[in-house]
């Protein structure tokens, strides 16, 4: 059921260990309580969903792959 909605497209993204971006090399700026929600979800202290959006180059790719490694 389209709503009137545009669809925005699913990016693929590749998950592994081999990523190098990590919270310590992510600058928070005001972003502490995204920091420590998301230390949370990475270290299975929290099983709550977050969606995490923003403007290209904000360091949205850097965070999920931080959570992941």
């Amino acid at each position: 059921m389209n709503q009137g909605h545009p669809s925005l497209p699913q990016i693929p993204f590749e998950f592994g260990n081999y990523q190098q971006n990590d919270f310590a090399s992510f600058l928070s700026g005001e972003n502490e309580t995204l920091l420590n929600v998301l230390n949370k979800i990475a270290n299975r202290q929290s099983t709550h969903s977050l969606y995490l959006w923003g403007q290209s180059g904000t360091g949205k790719t850097h965070l999920l792959q931080a959570v992941c490694k």
